[in-house]
Formats: C-alpha cells, structure tokens, sequence
C-alpha cells in the first residue's frame, strides 16, 4: 500500500505516521511531503501523484482553512485533482485535513468560545458511526483535540458529508462539536480530533477499520493503476531528516582507562569542587557537568582542551582555539557541525583498562550489555565534546528557521570544548574513572593524575587558585526585573494566537538582567566559579554544569533532561518538564497533587509528549512512553515529568536527533516552526542565547547527555563587572491565567536568582 501524507508543518506528523504502519502494515510505503512543497509541482504532474497513491492523508497543522495561503499551501491543488479523477484513492483528513474537506461541501469553519487544546473528549458515536470506522469500538472512545476552529454542519438535503462522531460540549451556538465524518459516496473520512495522540485510544483501529471498508475498492483501483511508477517529482519535494556522515581520521586512537575507590568518609560535592580547581591550577581550563542532586549520580569533568569550537549563526567563519588556532570557513552551520562531528569521531582501535587490553569494539559490546543493569554502573563519558547550543542554533538546525531578525549574539550559539582528559564520578558507588585519548603509538602515563586525585580525596593537597569569595554586597548587585504590564500583555497576545489556531501551545519567555561588580583584584573566573558554588548549594539540579568559554561563563542548574542516547544500545530516551509548583511548605503535596493533575498542567504536558513523540519518531522506532505525567520532586519546585524513548534507526546516530529535536519543545510550545515564528515576534526578536538551548557532552564512545539550559545564568561582560542573563517563562494555554503565569515563571526565575537576591 502507497500511503502520501501530507504534513502542513504540524509536531504530530510522524505519530500519524506510525499510527498509520500500525494500522496498514509494516510493509506499507509512506511518503511525506510538506504542504507548501505542493505548489512546487505542475498542474498536469498532480493527477499522477493522484494516481499512484492508494490513500491520502491531509495531515493536521496550524492555521485554518479560510486562508489558503499561506496556511493550506499546495492541499487546494491536490484537492483539485482528487476530486478530478475517475478513481480517487481514499482520502483521510485530519484535524486541519477535516476542516478543509468539511469547507470543500459547503460546511462553515468557526471560532470556538474557546479552544480546545491538548484536552480530552469522549466521542458520542452514531449508528452509522458505529457500523461504519467504529465498529468493534468500545463506546467510551476517548479522543485528543487540538482545535479552536470547527465545523459547523448542515444538515441539508443531498449532503454528502455524513457524520460518524460528535463531542458532547457545546458550540457557541449551543450545539455539538462534530468530531468525524464520512462522504456517502466516495471513499473520504475525517477526523477533527487526533487519533495519534498518546492519551487517544483506539486511534489505529479506527483507521484500520477505514482501510478494511476500502479494501474491495483499493483492489479494483490498483488494478487501474498497477503499472504506474513513483512520481520522480516528489523526490525532491518530499521530508527528508539531515544525517551527519562524518569523516573519521587516518590516525588510530586508545583509550586509557584508571579507577580510583574513594574514601567512604569523603564529602563528594567538596571533593568535586577541589578536583575542578585542581584542573584549572594545571590547565587553565575546565568544564563540569554535575549531578548535584537526585535524580542524577554521575558528575564529570573535562580538562586538558585541545580545541574549543565557536560558532555564530550566519558567520562564514567557526573559530577553534587551543593547541592550534584555526579559522575554518564555513557556507552554513551545516559545515560547521561537520567539522565538529568530525574531530569527534576518531578511530579508537582498543581501550586499556589497567593491565586488561581490550579491542574497541569488544569494550563497547561490555558496556551495552550493562546497560541492562542500569546506566549508573559505567561512566558514559571518555572524552570528546562538552559544552552548549543556543536556542538560536536549534532554530536553525532543527527547524530550518533564520534568525536574522534576532537581536545580536552576545555569547556564540555554539560552544563547544573537545576534551581528550576527562573525570567521572560515581556519586552512589564512589569509583572514579580517569579517561586519556591518546594516539595508540604514543606512550602515556596517568601516574601523575592518579598520585595527584589521591592526594585530593585524602585531604593531603588543595588548590590554591579559585576561592569562594563572600557574597558581594548590596551596592555591588544591580537587578533588572522583567516588567509585569509587558510580559502579561505578551501572554494575552499570544492567547489570541491560540484562539485563531496558529498554535496550541506558546512558551513565551523574559529575560532579568544582573549586572554584578567583581571586588578589586578578583578574577572574573574566580567570581563565576564563586556564583556557580553559591547557586548549587541553596538550588542543587541533577543536571548542573559550569562551563567556560573565552567571553562568557554558563551556570547551569537544570532539572530537565532533553535527550540522552547510546549507540551501543541504539537507546534514546527524553524527559520534557511541563507543569511546574513551587516546594514550599505552605503547600502540601496533596494540593501539588491537584494542581499537577489538573486539565491545565496536564494539557501543556500532553502536548510537549505528543511533540517529542513526533521528533523523537523521525530518528528512532519503537517509539513508546514508559512515564506519562510523573510528579519529581526539587529542591525548590514540583514538577510534572514524562519519559519518551525510543530505538535509533540504521545508519542515524545520536546527534542527528539532538540537532533534529533542537529547540526544545518544552521551551517552545506547539507545533514547534509555527510557535517559533510567533515566539520571535512576541519576544521582540531578542535573542535566547544560551537559555531554552541545551547543554551536555557528546562522547567518542557514542554517548551523549543534553539537558535544557533552564533555572539558569550566563555571562556576558567583563571589564571589571560581569552582567548576567537569566531566562525564565512559561507555557501559555488557553487555560492560562496572566497573572497566574507570571507567578510561576517568577518562581522558576527565582530558583535561579537566590544568590542575587541574598546580596541585593
């Protein structure tokens, strides 16, 4: 079976695509191609397309039906040549696809009172309904809507159009929201729900059924049409997904490998902090990523930098300093991910553990096997890149976007430090692991590593560089908070957006600005390592991380994974936040419980799965939801957590889908392009920079660990001050309350400002 859908840029595409192999067959061939890529055929070309499809699925999106252009981009022509043939294929319409073919028969498009965004409904099926696409369905059908627009039908005489399904909510007119039709005639359904949703239920055999009614008319129709071949015009007009294919070095590499039992009385946290500053004295540089609290048990660091990567969107240059200095010319941000992917795939030929040599590709397979065990027994950094990528990059990267709007960058939008020396940390077993990538011919010794850690973790050796300075003093810190009046106003015009249909969900963001003045004779290293500190103990994250770069210092304090992976294993997993309550003891878990599983905070959740289920679909299979809705507990703030993994198809390795996923659904909304485009203007075209970015590492072992630059700060200046950006913001829904939201996204702004504040 040939199955084209067609995608008008919806986050949701690739959930109706697997829906869709569930209920056809593994064997089916699906083809997507964006609406717009539409209008790039001919006239005389469509009826081909026409011909050769035996099914045609106008997929959901943003906007409405009443505009074609831009928001229906090619659908009115294929339109136009479906219902010109003498055989159309079957027709299935969903969501944006439902309202376009309801207006094709003289149904009216209207605005909800209000919309009706990542909630769920129960169908109330007709008879015919329940002898025709739900047959065999248990009555209670709870079906996902994602709309604020809806059909408003006539029930006039000869209608076509029959209807299947309606909702039991009312209409501004005081009627039934029409859920699912049917042609009497010709093989057309459609849906206004989304039966891909992860909380529809029996979204597959709902459209299996549809197929088996079609089934006898298919057959008669291939029969017409067996002898056609695939329209070579939507070679180069259909989805693609980007793979890197870096080229690999000709010189072989080792990997070198010492563990250390740490003393059972050593204060680990304390310890961290000596080894960082220990690595700064020696090499000038370093970076950390720290699971300074639960859920996390791995924290490590990089040291002795041999190159570190920056990039500026729409620069013809990516920078590279450290042993060698290179200005490497570049046309797009493509070419500079190559050359970054690149250096990050050596040719490793074994790994030395101790006196136990062991092949590469044998050392991989004991730590695939492991993992069955769990992740938190072996280190999944050995060396290779550390560092972040701006909410600006992943625009571009993931979504195709410019930024050229945008305000200027003050920090790159990529950086990144490709270390060869690394630490990890076991926080639960205590063993240590000290990494070395080396050139296999070269002759290395990790004694001096090794007698100098020791030392540390017995309380015989400390560093003298950096210390912890006393907090500055109220004269010395100037905050900018963002203005109420504004960031409400922004919230209510994009409440607008959502009520149109632009999108279903808008996390609209402000930035505070604090500008710190360092104390004479004080090093700007040594005062972000003294913030970093400071923060960490009153907000300790499990994904908390200090990173350097020559303009600019990232203090990370996220609690929110965005992807980790594993070649080895072919594993994805991420774990987008949505619904956020502050831990404070005024308000008992039992309140945190009613809030985090209201229609509100389930919904922003809802929607960022389904998102990440699209995304995480385009690189993986077997793409599943093993936590839906979880409450995890912080330092400072409840939040509702879900889980979404999945298993890397051939030939795709982990950073296709990090590069693929960026930015961050959580910190967009959905569906993602539209909701950016609405974001850049709401937020005045302002760059993000680091904030709503990522940042983690990318192992030569074939690991990587990214998480969401959240309840976090980055610096900007010098010059005897240093100013920081903090991001903070929300998810905007039609259920949201301006004033409300402005609450919460000054709690998460808090989380991250405590240590401010404390000196102000």
């Amino acid at each position: 079976m040939n199955i084209l859908l067609v995608d008008s840029y919806d986050s949701f595409t690739y959930n109706l695509i697997d829906l869709l192999r569930n209920a056809s067959s593994s064997s089916a061939q699906i083809t997507v191609v964006p609406s717009a890529h539409l209008t790039n055929v001919s006239d005389d070309l469509l009826p081909s397309i026409v011909d050769y499809f035996d099914v045609i699925v106008i997929g959901p999106g943003p906007g409405t039906p009443l505009q074609q252009v831009p928001d229906m981009g090619g659908i009115p022509l294929l339109w136009k040549a479906i219902t010109a043939s003498s055989c159309p294929p079957v027709v299935f319409g969903v969501c944006l696809g439902f309202q376009w073919i309801m207006l094709q028969y003289g149904h009216n498009i209207c605005q909800l009172p209000k919309p009706r965004h990542g909630l769920i409904s129960t169908l109330d099926i007709t008879e015919l309904g329940k002898r025709d696409c739900y047959i065999n369905i248990p009555p209670s059908l709870q079906c996902v809507r994602y709309h604020s627009l809806y059909a408003d039908y006539k029930d006039y005489k000869n209608n076509p159009i029959q209807p299947l399904a309606w909702t039991h909510d009312l209409d501004e007119n005081g009627n039934r929201v029409l859920m699912a039709v049917k042609h009497s005639s010709l093989p057309f359904w459609a849906v206004q729900y989304h039966p891909e949703s992860i909380c529809s239920t029996f979204g597959a055999q709902t459209v299996q059924n549809i197929l088996a009614l079609s089934h006898s008319y298919l057959i008669k129709r291939q029969s017409q049409f067996e002898s056609l071949g695939f329209p070579a015009i939507l070679d180069t007009q259909k989805f693609t997904p980007k793979v890197l294919h870096p080229s690999r070095s000709s010189e072989w590499y080792k990997i070198i490998q010492h563990v250390i039992s740490l003393p059972e009385h050593l204060a680990i946290s304390h310890f961290i902090k000596d080894l960082c500053e220990s690595a700064f004295d020696r090499h000038n540089k370093f970076a950390l990523l720290e699971s300074a609290g639960a859920p996390g048990s791995w924290s490590y660091i990089g040291f002795g930098e041999s190159s570190h990567f920056t990039y500026v969107v729409g620069d013809t240059i990516m920078h590279e300093t450290g042993l060698h200095t290179f200005d490497h010319p570049v046309t797009s941000q493509d070419d500079a991910w190559h050359i970054i992917a690149s250096r990050n795939s050596p040719q490793i030929s074994f790994v030395q553990l101790g006196s136990d040599r062991v092949s590469f590709a044998e050392y991989k397979q004991r730590l695939a096997q492991s993992r069955k065990s769990g992740y938190d027994m072996y280190p999944t950094f050995h060396g290779g890149v550390i560092g972040f990528i701006s909410y600006e990059s992943g625009v571009v990267s993931g979504l195709g976007l410019s930024v050229e709007s945008e305000s200027k960058p003050e920090t790159p939008d990529i950086s990144l430090a490709y270390y060869t020396d690394s630490i990890a940390i076991n926080h639960n077993t205590r063993k240590l692991y000290i990494h070395k990538l080396a050139p296999i011919d070269v002759s290395i010794s990790l004694d001096d590593s090794v007698e100098k850690i020791t030392s540390l973790a017995s309380g015989l050796s400390q560093s003298a560089f950096l210390h912890d300075n006393n907090a500055p003093g109220k004269e010395a810190i100037k905050i900018e908070f963002p203005d109420k009046e504004q960031y409400v106003s922004k919230i209510i015009r994009a409440q607008k957006h959502l009520e149109l249909g632009d999108s279903y969900e808008l996390c609209v963001t402000d930035q505070t600005v604090v500008t710190e003045h360092v104390p004479p004779g004080t090093s700007e290293i040594a005062s972000d390592w003294t913030v970093y500190n400071r923060l960490k103990a009153i907000n300790p994250a499990p994904y908390s991380s200090f990173l350097m770069s020559d303009k600019s210092t990232l203090v990370g304090l996220s609690p929110e994974r965005f992807l980790r992976w594993d070649e080895n294993t072919g594993m994805c997993e991420l774990r987008p936040i949505k619904g956020t309550v502050p831990n404070i003891d005024s308000i008992p878990f039992a309140e945190v419980e009613q809030i985090l599983t209201s229609a509100k905070e389930r919904s922003e959740n809802l929607m960022i799965v389904d998102l990440i289920r699209h995304d995480l679909a385009i690189y993986c299979d077997d793409v599943r939801v093993p936590q839906l809705m979880g409450i995890e507990t912080y330092r400072t703030v409840h939040q509702l957590v879900s889980v979404v993994s999945g298993k890397l198809k051939p030939a795709v390795s982990g950073i296709d889908v990090l590069l693929g996923s960026l930015p961050p659904g959580s910190m967009t909304g959905a569906p993602k392009r539209r909701s950016v485009e609405i974001l850049q203007e709401l937020e005045n075209h302002r760059r993000r920079g680091p904030y709503s970015g990522v940042h983690g590492y990318w192992d030569v072992v074939g690991h990587g660990d990214w998480s969401v630059v959240i309840r976090s700060a980055y610096s900007v200046e010098s010059c005897g001050k240093r100013q920081w950006k903090i991001g903070a913001g929300g998810a905007i829904t039609a259920l949201s309350d301006p004033d409300q939201e402005w609450d919460e996204m000054r709690v998460k702004l808090y989380s991250a400002l405590r240590y401010f504040q404390a000196s102000e």
